[in-house]
């Protein structure tokens, strides 16, 4: 490969560099809603709204202001930019979370967010994750027995009926008494009053509530979260069209980092939610770091063996150009001695070597006046 041919693939290679981050964001900017399928397009229109029921109490995620009344939190939010991507309206309906829960089931309404479980899954299909979600558990602040769900073994905890606390409690600690509330607002409440022992719930949720009302000298929560899931949009099993619908909306959001944008309104800086890893856009950045990488190590072999053949060309042409210009000097009848800067004979002909009747190699490397003194200026006439 010549030098011009190298130069080409470099120029081309620059300009992949300077296009890479120009079609990554081009990418992100794009509204996946247009890849929605023809079919889904007909659907969609034939369902009209769809409709959003989730728990009416449940701030900053979700909740019914009642200075307004209108429904508000992070997740509205989201399902409001979700209506956008998919192109068609979302009715938002706030609801207790057991009713929201029977509903959907009955397919009475279309979409519910929710960790997804093994006992969901008889009832409900799932779409991707939407972030991931912790809960917490919380005692009363004087209670020092306590650092655990173990130690509530045989107490009584307060809690949402249908949630998966609930759940969770169910299959990992049976023997814990579940006491139903309407929401953890009111759980919480009875904590602070020591009507129950403990309160199992969404993390932002319980310091939203703790803070409003007041609780903080009165309960504690135990550090270590018990549990951490990935948060999905939860459809009934009769609406299955609707499952990869939802998804393209999604991934049309994770692009628009809408979680992080919806988390800045109403936390700022710090947000208890924990974004979803996408761990499909992480591979697409691997790939395309890993094959600039290879890209540049193949460009370098290539222009190294370019390089290669070059100099063994040129050390060639010396070779042959040395070659040449000894068989010239070696061809003239004069007597010649080629001398460094220190007198010391480097080159001689072959007409000298036969005047004198020695070798090349009885020559070179000689002090000149050692060649010279075995001469009188006779033999030079």
């Amino acid at each position: 490969m010549g030098h011009k041919a190298y130069k080409q693939i470099a120029i081309i290679f620059i300009i992949l560099i300077i296009l890479f981050p120009l079609f990554i964001i081009l990418n992100n900017r794009i509204n996946l809603s247009n890849n929605l399928t023809k079919k889904e397009r007909e659907w969609l229109h034939q369902q009209g709204s769809l409709i959003y029921a989730a728990d009416r109490n449940a701030p900053p995620l979700r909740f019914h202001d009642e200075a307004d009344g209108q429904y508000k939190g992070i997740l509205i939010d989201y399902v409001n930019s979700l209506s956008i991507e998919i192109g068609t309206n979302i009715e938002l309906h706030p609801m207790l979370w057991e009713d929201a829960i029977d509903s959907l089931s009955q397919g009475q309404t279309d979409i519910c967010d929710m960790f997804a479980s093994a006992e969901r899954s008889k009832h409900f299909l799932f779409t991707k994750p939407i972030y991931n979600l912790r809960s917490v558990l919380v005692i009363q602040a004087s209670n020092t027995d306590i650092h655990s769900l173990q130690d509530l073994e045989g107490k009584v905890m307060a809690m949402q009926k249908k949630d998966y606390a609930s759940e969770y409690l169910s299959i990992n600690f049976p023997s814990i008494e579940q006491h139903y509330v309407g929401d953890l607002e009111e759980a919480l409440l009875l904590l602070g009053e020591g009507k129950v022992d403990g309160v199992l719930g969404d993390e932002p949720v319980i310091f939203y509530h703790l803070n409003n009302n007041h609780l903080e000298n009165k309960v504690k929560i135990i550090e270590k979260p018990v549990y951490e899931n990935q948060v999905v949009f939860a459809v009934p099993k009769s609406k299955p069209e609707l499952i990869p619908i939802l998804n393209k909306g999604i991934d049309a959001l994770k692009k628009k980092n809408a979680v992080e944008k919806v988390q800045q309104k109403w936390f700022g800086i710090s947000a208890p939610i924990v974004r979803q890893f996408d761990i499909e856009a992480a591979k697409k950045y691997i790939f395309s770091l890993i094959l600039i990488i290879a890209t540049i190590i193949i460009l370098m072999s290539l222009w190294n063996s370019s390089l290669k053949k070059q100099i063994k060309l040129r050390t060639k042409e010396l070779e042959d150009s040395r070659n040449d210009l000894q068989i010239v000097f070696d061809g003239m009848t004069e007597f010649m001695l080629v001398l460094n800067r220190d007198n010391i004979v480097v080159n001689t002909n072959k007409s000298f070597l036969n005047f004198i009747g020695k070798s090349k190699y009885q020559v070179l490397g000689k002090y000149y006046g050692e060649i010279l003194d075995m001469f009188s200026t006779s033999d030079f006439d």
